[in-house]
């Protein structure tokens, strides 16, 4: 039993009515590696009948169990001013699509929130630059969903803004490359390299150039 708790325990953030985007790609995540993802896109197997073959009634059990832990699974990721919006449903499927009625919004207002999240997200001088790229490109993510699409071009030019001035050599080393090289992935391997670089030379990141937000001119 203490096994089973275990393994229910959702490992990340529950809905709260604001993280729509994060929690249901987590969710699906986890219900795949669980081998219950299938219960959220259709109803459980009907209870067998009378005279049923016995694959027919072991295949209708192991539905229904499938779509117990997965709706367990589901309530217990959800904060409790969310639970209201499954109160008596009986099927995982019908849980998650009522919580994606609610929550899979395309408004303007979600679509402004999350973009102003992302024009505002900065690496400080010493920051982790992996995990500073790892959430702009949940970010850009979320935006997806929404609807919103950057360009990989405007996604590269929007991340090397987003630096802090210490990476000023390194964005002007790319400068002059082509669109076509210049591409999300090289951009992000390049930066990855970076900071191993940086780790082995134990620099803190500090700099005294200008940064990629700079414009390339020299502070004065």
């Amino acid at each position: 039993m203490a096994d089973d708790r275990e393994s229910f325990s959702v490992p990340f953030e529950k809905l709260n009515g604001q993280n729509w985007a994060e929690w249901s790609r987590k969710l699906k995540a986890w219900l795949v590696a669980k081998g219950l993802w299938e219960a959220t896109q259709g109803p459980p197997l009907p209870p067998p009948a009378a005279g049923a073959a016995a694959a027919d009634i072991a295949a209708a059990h192991a539905s229904q169990r499938k779509n117990q832990k997965a709706l367990g699974a589901i309530v217990l990721s959800l904060e409790g001013s969310q639970l209201p919006l499954v109160e008596g449903l009986e099927t995982a499927q019908e849980a998650y699509q009522a919580l994606e009625r609610v929550h899979h919004r395309t408004t303007a207002g979600a679509k402004i929130h999350t973009t102003r999240r992302l024009f505002e997200m900065k690496l400080r001088p010493g920051g982790n630059i992996r995990q500073h790229v790892t959430e702009m490109l949940s970010v850009f993510n979320e935006l997806r969903l929404l609807q919103v699409n950057f360009s990989e071009e405007l996604k590269v030019y929007i991340l090397l803004s987003s630096l802090d001035k210490s990476y000023d050599n390194l964005c002007l080393s790319m400068e002059s490359m082509s669109p076509q090289d210049l591409t999300l992935s090289y951009v992000t391997g390049r930066l990855s390299d970076e900071q191993e670089r940086r780790v082995r030379e134990g620099r803190s990141g500090a700099g005294s150039s200008t940064g990629c937000r700079g414009g390339g001119g020299q502070a004065r």
